[in-house]
């Protein structure tokens, strides 16, 4: 009986010492069905556990060595990168700040609480201000010492507009210098408002110099105008006169009076350019009839048109409302626009002068049947009227500088002008003119 209790005990107690020292792998036998049998089948049960848990446990281990490794080598990967992505930046942030202080023009930058962050050397002589006085500290302290208080207005609603703020142009007085000041709205990478950029450029000389063209074009040009129309009195006298002489010798003098006639046109447009320049073109500004404007100014062509055989027909409604404006200046922008039409057209062909309204304008168009403009950007407003080619103008004896002109008094108008290809062939030009809504 000792011997039968005893054995299975000690086969337990030599199993468990093996599983202490690792051997996972041991069974004992299950030799009785009594109480020992149900101790070793227990044992057993609880070996093939812990053996399993064991295989589970090592496979992950070694599933985390790996994941160690590779974690490892991707930060060792990213150490790099980052190394490499300092040293550009490094790089770049020297190259930015050499671009900087060479720059003529200054630049400053404020963050998003109005303190200076960036201040070049143009900036710091433009404003005749120290770095070590500008950078860290709030705009509004610094302003009166540079005397660019009138710019902190602009940063303060470009911060008040969290970024939304379009790019702004000021005009600054600043240390004697007519200073230009583009402001724009700076953003960080998520959209949100960080700071304002400034472009400081010193127009001083270049205002100087267009004032001293633009007086010395005026000047030449009113010198030039009285000899010009005294020549073309004469000429036409003569030519009135000349019953004695050749048909050669009519011919030249008809020449002379038509480029005489060409260059006081010439001379009369250069003087009203640069009294658009200047800002000294004045604009008697009243309530007209669009219907009576078109009518007067398709009179006084009328002789213009017959001897280029074109028709010019006025389909302007005496219905519309009247336009606000100069009518000396809008005269002078339809006689420009139908004489160009005549000009530019065939023989034989009808130029026709429409209207309509438009919200608060009314829109006035030319209409001609002659050769399209090919550089026209079709359907836009133009920017900036380009002059036809110098071969049309010298075939139809314009100076080019009529369109440019009108687009001026069209603009000083509050209206736009444009061009589009008209429908069939031909050239359409349109301007805008508000409507008159009583007195200002």
């Amino acid at each position: 009986m000792s011997l039968r209790l005893t054995k299975p005990v000690r086969e337990l107690a030599d199993g468990v010492r093996r599983i202490e020292e690792g051997e996972l792998q041991q069974r004992v036998a299950v030799i009785s069905s009594d109480e020992i049998g149900e101790l070793a089948e227990a044992f057993n049960r609880m070996a093939a556990a812990i053996d399993e848990r064991d295989r589970t446990i090592r496979t992950k281990a070694h599933d985390l060595e790996n994941l160690n490794l590779k974690l490892t080598d991707m930060n060792e990967l990213l150490e790099r990168r980052v190394d490499e992505r300092t040293a550009a930046l490094q790089v770049e942030m020297g190259r930015l700040e050499a671009i900087l202080t060479s720059m003529a023009e200054g630049v400053a930058v404020t963050d998003r609480d109005g303190r200076v962050i960036l201040f070049n050397p143009a900036a710091q002589q433009l404003f005749e201000m120290v770095p070590h006085r500008v950078v860290g500290r709030p705009i509004l302290d610094i302003c009166n010492q540079g005397e660019f208080c009138r710019l902190v207005e602009h940063i303060t609603s470009m911060g008040e507009n969290r970024g939304l703020a379009t790019v702004r142009e000021v005009d600054l007085d600043a240390r004697g210098k007519k200073l230009k000041v583009t402001l724009a709205p700076l953003v960080d990478g998520d959209g949100h408002f960080a700071g304002v950029v400034m472009s400081i450029r010193d127009v001083t000389a270049e205002e100087e110099v267009d004032r001293m063209k633009t007086e010395f074009i005026s000047t030449v040009s009113h010198e030039l105008k009285t000899p010009l129309t005294s020549i073309k009195g004469s000429l036409q006298l003569i030519v009135d006169k000349s019953r004695g002489f050749a048909d050669v010798e009519k011919e030249l003098l008809s020449v002379c009076l038509r480029n005489t006639e060409r260059l006081i046109r010439l001379v009369n447009d250069i003087l009203d350019i640069a009294k658009i320049e200047s800002g000294k073109m004045e604009f008697a500004l009243s309530p007209h009839s669009p219907a009576e404007l078109v009518e007067w100014s398709v009179r006084e062509l009328g002789g213009f048109a017959r001897e280029h055989g074109v028709t010019v027909v006025n389909e302007v409604s005496a219905d519309l409302p009247a336009i606000y404006g100069d009518g000396d200046r809008l005269g002078q922008v339809l006689t420009n626009l139908i004489a160009n039409a005549v000009k530019f057209s065939p023989r034989g062909a009808v130029v026709t002068i429409s209207a309509e309204q438009s919200d608060n304008f009314v829109a006035v168009s030319v209409k001609d049947r002659g050769r399209e403009i090919q550089w026209a950007d079709r359907g836009k407003l133009f920017k900036r009227f380009q002059q036809i080619d110098s071969g049309d103008r010298r075939q139809h004896g314009g100076t080019g500088l009529g369109l440019a002109i009108c687009k001026e008094i069209v603009e000083r108008h509050h209206g736009r002008i444009f061009y589009s290809e008209g429908i069939g062939g031909g050239n359409v030009f349109t301007f805008t003119v508000p409507i008159h809504e009583g007195e200002p």
